[in-house]
């Protein structure tokens, strides 16, 4: 098992910010940890079996009226550049994660699916709690309650 430890773009006031590429039985899995958009990210995804990706996403009048709700999504990635991070990777899962949905009147689910699908064509996972990821002969993935199979 190799781990490699790599330096993401959390924003200027939260410095270092790493995410992990972890190599194992010829697989590959990737979790970006809070982060921008960053090609230092990318770059180390590249050939990811699993890149697990966090996002960020608020209604453009919460935005425009919240300095906080702003702040905080200038200190990670928005749907629709988690969708080009996948469409440049093209993991066989990609999985998103720390799923940050800032309220009042917070986005959907479904909205953020569809912001990423505008970038990203492949399907993607949204993790919960007990998401069980395996690496052996090939790569399987449970969820919550099936986890414990």
């Amino acid at each position: 098992m190799r781990i490699i430890a790599f330096e993401v773009d959390h924003g200027d006031f939260v410095k270092p910010a790493f995410g992990y590429r972890v190599e194992y039985g010829g697989h590959v899995f990737v979790h970006s940890h809070d982060t921008r958009y960053s090609e230092n990210l990318v770059r180390h995804a590249e050939g990811a079996d699993v890149l697990v990706h966090e996002v960020a996403m608020a209604r453009a009048e919460v935005m425009a009226r919240d300095p906080h709700v702003r702040t905080v999504l200038e200190h990670h990635i928005t749907p629709r550049e988690v969708g080009r991070v996948f469409a440049q990777i093209r993991p066989k899962a990609a999985i998103l994660t720390h799923v940050v949905l800032k309220a009042p009147e917070p986005p959907s689910l479904g909205e953020v699916l569809d912001e990423v699908g505008l970038e990203y064509d492949g399907p993607v996972l949204v993790a919960r709690d007990l998401t069980v990821i395996r690496f052996g002969a090939s790569v399987a993935i449970f969820s919550g309650e099936t986890a414990r199979g």
